[in-house]
Formats: structure tokens, C-alpha cells, sequence
């Protein structure tokens, strides 16, 4: 499809699988480097996450612990569906982490500015998660 738009990012993060899994899938420590959460890493489990004025709201479409972990992403005040793929790979220096999300042109009009808005948040996201992560457990 020459028209899908998807926001990719990628950063190896010096923290162990297990380490990272933990802080994408459990809602709790969402919270602490993302979002206010409410999360479940389960298939069908309804999430909620809340910023400020912001509401997101999905559905967990895949979890494969600790490597996957899929979920739709409807932005209050938008219409249309996009997904976000998280995977997950030990390497040498940590875990590999790769984002995609993908489906961002069934925003419509808003897709052009959303697709930058999706790839400058992941890159803040993984900021977050790095910082948490890394600069915490020195």
C-alpha cells in the first residue's frame, strides 16, 4: 500500500528484555516515563491512557511476552484507527526497541500533521523510557 503512513522509531535502550518489557506493558510503569495509564498486557483488554486534555483509548490487538505487543490507538477527537507495534530484542548493549505505528492515514486530513506529531511523541516516549531506565538504575 504506497499510501500508508507509519511513524518508525528505533533505539537500543542498556537494560535487560525483562527490564523493558516491564515498563511497556504494565500500566503502572507506563505511567512513570509515558502516560497515565490504565494497562493490561492482555489480548482484548481495554486501555485508557490520559494526558492532560488528551484521551487514548485501544484495544490490545497482540502480546507476546517479552518480544510483542500490539494495540489499536484512537485519539479523542480524531476519527479513524491506528496501531502501534512495539517489538523487543536483546543485543549485546541491551534490548533493541522498534516502534511502529501504523494506519495513520485513516485520520484523513489530520494525517499528514499527526504522522509528525506520532513520530516526534515516540522519539520523547523512548526518551522517557531511556531516561527511567538507564539514568535511574546508576
Amino acid at each position: 500500500m504506497s499510501n500508508e503512513l507509519v511513524a518508525r522509531v528505533e533505539r537500543v535502550i542498556e537494560a535487560d528484555l525483562a527490564t523493558v518489557w516491564e515498563a511497556i506493558s504494565s500500566g503502572a510503569e507506563i505511567g512513570r516515563w509515558f502516560i497515565q495509564a490504565d494497562f493490561e498486557p492482555v489480548v482484548g483488554y481495554a486501555y485508557t491512557f490520559t494526558h492532560e486534555d488528551t484521551r487514548i483509548t485501544g484495544v490490545v490487538k497482540r502480546c507476546e511476552p517479552p518480544n510483542v505487543l500490539e494495540y489499536t490507538w484512537n485519539v479523542s477527537g480524531l476519527d479513524g484507527e491506528t496501531t502501534v507495534l512495539w517489538r523487543l530484542a536483546a543485543v549485546d548493549a541491551g534490548t533493541r526497541v522498534e516502534i511502529a505505528h501504523t494506519g495513520i492515514e485513516s485520520l484523513g486530513d489530520a494525517a499528514q500533521m499527526m504522522m509528525s506529531k506520532f513520530a516526534g511523541g515516540w522519539e520523547q516516549a523512548l526518551d522517557g523510557l531511556t531516561e527511567l531506565l538507564v539514568v535511574t538504575a546508576e
